[in-house]
């Protein structure tokens, strides 16, 4: 069974956390990217804990931890918050129990069990909500400016790529390093080519959209999400709007668009886009010719070309992905990036690699909701 969740950013504190279910529960958070707070009454197995949470990356402190002891149990989250500054779960693991037959139970192994099993577990709740209480979480400030400076703001939209806001413009050093990590997991659509052409005189033997796939396409796909280079067989979009609307281009014109999904940029590694695009604009206008088309180079009058680099550096989409995270089944729907930043007050986002997902109508949608939340969540 597959359970997915994101804790990234947040502190977890987990009792009883030496062994067994407790140590299962505290792995089991650093896999989703929380830095935890390990307490148990035998210092020892939670520091081991500890030591196998960090190999998974996160951030983990051992304490010994008694819950049925009032002091005990205010050292130990008085250290966690020395620590991190900060608490956001509680996980009340901690338990006791004796295995015999109920009628051979003292008074003493009854208070015992009460004491660790239930009013253990109202005490260290107690105390970290008192904390949460005082430290409130991370808040956005504003926005600081290339230039110098802040602009102050309680509230923050970004439409920039969500791995990219995440891993380049948070101000927050630990939720930096955090979700770097996070993104090198993230699995991204493929990075794109476009090309924005005005040509002389009309183009014959294309409407609004078309698009061309090459014969051998499932190998096209597997080149795009696997492959280092342009795949062999190229698939790619084209749109004629000023077909539909011939007011988008001057009289006697026309306005052309063209898409060609490439791989990631780090798969496409140190290539020299100048000739990469030359070459695909060369396969584009060749396949154009062979389905009846009379767009030639000569008749191109005006180009802009924007490659996955481009993209990235200008627009600040992640590794040049033209349409965001894919829509694998960990990726969608309640598993899909929120459009706030739970660990962060006041912080949103919009687009592609946001709920609800990618695709024109997805990304307008998501404007929406962010909308929505903000209004249901600051009022």
């Amino acid at each position: 069974m597959n359970i997915s969740f994101e804790l990234t950013g947040q502190v977890v504190l987990v009792t009883g956390a030496g062994r067994g279910i407790g140590k299962a529960i505290a792995e089991l958070c650093a896999r989703h990217g929380a830095d935890l707070a390990l307490g148990s009454r035998t210092l020892a197995e939670s520091v081991a804990t500890a030591e196998s949470c960090r190999k998974l990356g996160c951030r983990a402190e051992a304490w010994e931890l008694d819950v049925a002891n009032i002091a005990s149990i205010k050292h130990f989250v008085d250290q966690a918050m020395q620590h991190y500054g900060r608490i956001d779960t509680l996980v009340n693991n901690a338990g006791h129990n004796q295995p015999k037959p109920a009628i051979d139970y003292t008074e003493a192994d009854f208070d015992t069990i009460v004491d660790i099993n239930l009013k253990g577990a109202f005490l260290c709740l107690k105390h970290q909500i008192a904390e949460m209480t005082k430290t409130g979480g991370g808040a956005v400030k504003g926005v600081r400016r290339a230039g110098g400076g802040v602009d102050a703001f309680p509230l923050v939209v970004s439409n920039v790529d969500v791995p990219v806001t995440d891993a380049q413009l948070l101000g927050h050093e630990r939720l930096l390093d955090r979700r770097r990590r996070k993104n090198a997991r993230m699995r991204m659509t493929p990075g794109v080519v476009t090309f924005y052409w005005g040509v002389r005189g009309s183009v014959r033997g294309l409407g609004h959209h078309t698009i061309f796939l090459p014969e051998a396409y499932r190998d096209a796909f597997r080149d795009l999400i696997r492959g280092t280079g342009v795949p062999r067989g190229l698939p790619f979009y084209v749109s004629v709007a000023s077909a539909t609307d011939p007011t988008l281009a001057p009289a006697g014109a026309t306005t052309v668009f063209v898409l060609v999904p490439v791989p990631l940029l780090h798969r496409m590694g140190d290539v020299d886009w100048e000739q990469v695009t030359a070459e695909i604009k060369a396969r584009v206008l060749e396949r154009l010719e062979r389905h009846g088309c009379d767009l030639t180079a000569d008749r191109i009058a005006v180009e802009h070309v924007y490659t996955p680099r481009d993209w990235r550096d200008r627009f600040g989409l992640h590794e040049g992905s033209g349409f965001g995270a894919a829509h694998t089944l960990f990726q969608v729907g309640p598993f899909r990036a929120r459009n706030y930043a739970r660990e962060l007050r006041g912080m949103y986002y919009t687009g592609a690699s946001t709920t609800p997902g990618t695709g024109m109508p997805m990304v307008i949608l998501s404007g929406k909701l962010t909308a929505e939340r903000i209004v249901a969540r600051e009022g």
